[in-house]
């Protein structure tokens, strides 16, 4: 796994990832590589950590594992089986388009409920999840759920129309496509050999440090 950009005194870029003029190339070797680029098709912590770096989820953890705002700045329970989301307003998906409820929506309930998703075990107190507006989200559960927020730190966010167009061409088209809102897009992923990432420019975060 390498991430390069930034700012700094490389050497021209080569094939193997070597940075270029005011790039900085950062390695790190895990023990293997992510399965897939499909964040529900795999539940396993290289391939997450890997995702980690180009989605990010309605949550985060820190940590102390304590839960933190990530794509949703605030929370609140409506009922003891009814949470409602709120969402940041300058976050774009990696090929420019807005993050929506819709996409939370899409992404949760497809996590929840799609027969390969890996993911659903882990979230399967959430009944369904449902638009109120632009950038509110409401998820109903089955049962009370005082750590959904922590379960949600999990599920990584898809853009909803980018995804259904790539599957009805392909229905592996998420195994080998990213466009997420994370602070680093995919440029190369050779599977089991590298995976080559650079930022994210207009992060909502902000650019990464490392880039």
């Amino acid at each position: 796994l390498a991430a390069c950009g930034g700012t700094g005194n490389g050497e021209d870029s080569g094939a193997d990832g070597s940075a270029s003029p005011g790039e900085v190339v950062i390695r790190v070797s895990q023990g293997s590589d992510a399965l897939s680029m499909d964040p529900y098709a795999h539940f396993e912590s290289p391939t997450f950590a890997v995702h980690r770096n180009l989605y990010d989820p309605l949550t985060d953890l820190d940590a102390n594992i304590e839960v933190q705002p990530c794509l949703a700045e605030r929370w609140e329970i409506e009922t003891p089986t009814t949470w409602v989301f709120h969402l940041r307003r300058d976050v774009r998906f990696h090929e420019g388009q807005p993050f929506t409820a819709e996409d939370a929506v899409f992404s949760i309930e497809r996590a929840a409920h799609d027969p390969r998703s890996r993911l659903a075990p882990e979230i399967q107190t959430i009944a369904s999840a449902e638009v109120i507006d632009d950038y509110t989200l409401r998820i109903h559960t089955r049962v009370p759920d005082a750590i959904l927020p922590v379960r949600l730190a999990q599920v990584l966010m898809l853009n909803r129309e980018w995804t259904e167009a790539g599957l009805a061409k392909d229905p592996s088209f998420l195994a080998t496509h990213v466009n997420g809102t994370g602070a680093y897009r995919l440029a190369e992923w050779r599977k089991d050999e590298r995976c080559l990432l650079r930022a994210n420019e207009h992060y909502w975060g902000g650019a990464p440090e490392v880039a």
